[in-house]
């Protein structure tokens, strides 16, 4: 079988259940992190026909694939983006605070779009959506928080330094 034709094969069928829910299962330990990230290394790796010893960095690059935990922190963007400009219903949006409506005071971070990040009091919170998306969202530069569209903020987190591939 042709790379091409695998590569298209494993885009086909196997992304989409890799991809499916990942902003709520974004808080996966790091064992069952490594295991989802395993599966893709595998599937790189017939697809290009390479060893085990093979460098998942360069099999990534080579058929310009992310890994799957930067698939899931930009989805998480993609998806706070939709909260940060009402495109989710009420009771989502209302789990999040802008810096702004939490301030009285005018502030560096009230200028922007930037999300209160809540203190948790267990580390295990940490990795829960309502503490991961504000921190990963507020890692995405102004200009690109502010585009005034979806489909445009998409583009244009895509061609950022933060994610390369793909």
């Amino acid at each position: 079988m042709k790379e091409e034709t695998a590569l298209h094969l494993y885009k086909t069928l196997l992304v989409p259940i890799l991809d499916y829910c990942d902003v709520v299962y974004d808080c996966l330990t790091k064992y069952n992190s490594d295991t989802l990230q395993k599966l893709q290394n595998g599937a790189c790796r017939i697809i290009l026909r390479k060893g085990k010893r093979s460098s998942t960095a360069e099999m990534h690059s080579d058929l310009k694939l992310n890994r799957l935990t930067d698939r899931r922190h930009m989805r998480t963007m993609e998806y706070m983006y939709k909260v940060v400009h009402g495109l989710l219903p009420k009771e989502v949006c209302d789990l999040f605070k802008l810096v702004q409506d939490s301030h009285a005071r005018t502030t560096r971070a009230s200028t922007g779009l930037d999300l209160v990040i809540p203190n948790p009091r267990l580390e295990t919170c940490k990795r829960d959506i309502r503490y991961q998306g504000p921190l990963y969202w507020n890692m995405v530069d102004l200009h690109i928080r502010q585009c005034d569209s979806f489909l445009s903020f998409k583009n244009a987190l895509r061609k950022s330094d933060m994610f390369k591939c793909e």
